[in-house]
């Protein structure tokens, strides 16, 4: 009986393992491997505060590509929400109230499972590495258990941040700093501490930023990025649209994009209209242009362009960025610069800035968001590093994901060589796609994979 392990049980594993049961003729085994038991939901929708809302519009936010309001229906039904269509349409719903939804789905699925004859294990464990035999692929446990599997999916979603280089000439452990920022022991416990600096001016800052004062905190937050802080609120729907393309986008070149972006920046000013249409437009073209650059094309975009295509299509709901303006300058100061150095002592980090606003800050706590590390030499004890160390897998030149068959969804070694029994989507293909974190991008992928793997 065909055995198929999922290695992670967020958006990207738990959506292969539905579209794989929705299409499957034949009973099988079915095995998914996560520490957590949440279903579906991963870091992003299981959030510790029911504050954290989403960046993107109900509208948006199907799990299905074939029925785009699947989700806006679930909300009506299973939610019961009373406003205008439009209106829920374009609300933005909060994390936890998705991860329901995701909940839901799966619920659905373990039914028709059954009714299929499908075995479902959910292993609620960490994979700590993965070997290859002649007839079968062997899965360890974290307590040296091994599950034998005959096709293996790695979905194991965003890593943690980058860890932070602290020195210390004290032999006393270091405490107050904080790796993984989606975790509530960042903001809790904050009774003895009168500031902190947040790393990074993304999305998790913010969500970081309203989860410390969700838990009362009192004190200074300092917040410090190379580019400062300049997430953009979402506005309702899109009033104009970009100028056709002019050129193929499977063969644009970047000049063109950036000669394209431009001119409608242009136009946008003369208008005195919101920009965001520009990057809604580009959108769905993304994955196209990416793999339709050079190398030398990309590493450019990477370094000149990469923080402006952030800075704009990463949206929030108005009512969030109104938030963040009212702390700003009375409890939140928004530094622009980098990191040169940062030193613990007796429960202080005494922290070195290369920035015009700040040369030097005393802090209580460190929250790292820098968001989701993809260089895996920079990634401790893992299994991506693991696989890697054993040539198994490899990444790209610019140490974005792993190299990938992206029509089969086929891992490729070390070597070049196509794993025929092992696969990966989502964020681990941000070095082949380049978009491939969000939800638009990773049902598509869910989909295609879940009925290769049933055939």
């Amino acid at each position: 009986m065909k055995h198929i392990g999922i290695i992670g049980a967020g958006f990207s594993g738990m959506m292969t393992a539905v579209h794989l049961i929705e299409n499957s003729v034949s009973k099988q085994i079915i095995s998914i491997f996560d520490t957590k038991e949440r279903f579906g939901k991963g870091i992003a929708y299981s959030p510790y505060s029911k504050s954290h809302l989403l960046n993107v519009p109900a509208s948006k936010m199907s799990a299905f590509v074939s029925d785009p309001d699947h989700f806006v229906n679930w909300l009506l039904v299973e939610k019961k929400i009373i406003i205008q269509l439009e209106e829920l349409k374009n609300s933005f719903q909060p994390r936890y109230v998705y991860g329901e939804y995701l909940t839901n789905i799966w619920e659905k699925a373990l039914e028709t499972a059954k009714n299929k004859g499908i075995e479902i294990n959910c292993y609620f464990s960490q994979v700590i590495d993965l070997k290859l035999t002649n007839s079968s692929i062997e899965l360890t446990l974290a307590d040296q258990s091994v599950i034998e599997v005959s096709k293996c999916v790695l979905a194991t979603g965003n890593q943690l941040p980058k860890n932070f280089k602290i020195e210390t000439n004290s032999s006393e452990k270091i405490q107050g700093y904080f790796q993984n920022p989606w975790n509530i022991d960042s903001v809790i416990n904050t009774e003895n501490i009168d500031s902190v600096l947040i790393i990074g001016n993304g999305l998790t800052m913010i969500d970081t930023v309203l989860g410390l004062m969700e838990k009362n905190f009192e004190g200074q937050i300092y917040t410090i990025s190379p580019h400062g802080f300049n997430c953009i609120s979402s506005s309702n729907g899109y009033q104009h649209k970009i100028n056709e393309f002019k050129f193929d986008s499977k063969n644009a070149s970047l000049k063109q994009v950036v000669d394209l972006v431009n001119n409608e920046l242009k136009i946008a000013k003369k208008k005195r209209i919101s920009t965001e249409y520009i990057f809604h437009e580009i959108r769905p073209y993304t994955q196209l242009l990416w793999k339709s650059f050079s190398s030398h094309e990309k590493a450019k975009f990477l370094s000149v362009f990469e923080y402006l295509w952030n800075s704009g299509r990463h949206r929030l709901p108005v009512e969030v960025i109104d938030k963040i303006n009212n702390l700003i300058d009375s409890k939140l100061q928004i530094i622009k610069g980098k990191i040169l150095s940062v030193n613990y002592l007796n429960g202080l980090f005494d922290v070195f800035l290369d920035s015009k606003d700040e040369s030097n800050l005393k802090v209580k706590r460190i929250i790292n968001c820098t968001g989701s590390a993809t260089n895996l030499d920079h990634i401790e004890n893992n299994l991506l590093t693991n696989l890697k160390n054993n040539k198994l897998i490899c990444q790209d030149e610019f140490k974005l994901g792993i190299k990938t068959n992206i029509d089969s969804f086929q891992i490729i070694n070390s070597n070049g060589e196509i794993l025929p029994n092992i696969y990966t989507l989502g964020p681990t293909l941000k070095g082949e796609l380049w978009e491939t974190t969000s939800v638009t991008e990773i049902r598509v992928q869910a989909e295609k994979l879940g009925e290769i793997l049933a055939n």
